[in-house]
C-alpha cells in the first residue's frame, strides 16, 4: 500500500475533532465508505472520469493519523494505491494533499 501518512496533534476533544474532519472532507464531496480492505475511509470519485481519492482518519490518545492515497484509471483496472509523491496522477494528488493541508491547518488553531 503506498499511501502519504501525516500526524497532526490535537488539543481539542476527541468529539470535536472528528466533527472538524467530517466537515471538512464532507463540504470537499467526501464520503464515508468500507473499501476492500474492510477499512473505513473518506472517498471522493468513482475512478469513471476522474481519479478516486481517500482519506483515512485515525486517532491516537494525542495524534491524528491522516493517511491519504490516489487510485488512478478506469473502474477496477486502476494503478492501485499511489501516495501524493510523483508525477503519474499529479492533479487528484495534489487536490487531497490540499484537503489534508486545510486539516492540519485547522488543528493549529486548536
Amino acid at each position: 500500500m503506498a499511501r502519504t501518512i501525516v500526524t497532526v496533534p490535537y488539543h481539542c476533544g476527541y468529539e470535536d475533532a472528528v466533527n472538524v474532519i467530517a466537515n471538512i472532507l464532507t463540504v470537499k464531496g467526501y464520503k464515508l465508505t468500507n473499501i476492500a480492505t474492510g477499512e473505513t475511509v473518506w472517498k471522493q470519485g468513482t475512478g469513471l472520469m476522474t481519479g478516486m481519492k481517500f482519506v483515512k482518519v485515525e486517532f491516537t490518545q494525542s495524534e491524528i493519523i491522516l493517511s491519504a492515497w490516489v487510485s488512478v484509471g478506469i473502474c477496477s483496472a486502476t494503478m492501485g494505491e499511489m501516495d501524493l509523491n510523483g508525477f503519474v496522477g499529479v492533479i487528484p494528488k495534489k487536490q487531497v494533499q490540499k484537503v489534508l493541508d486545510e486539516i492540519m491547518a485547522q488543528f493549529r488553531v486548536y
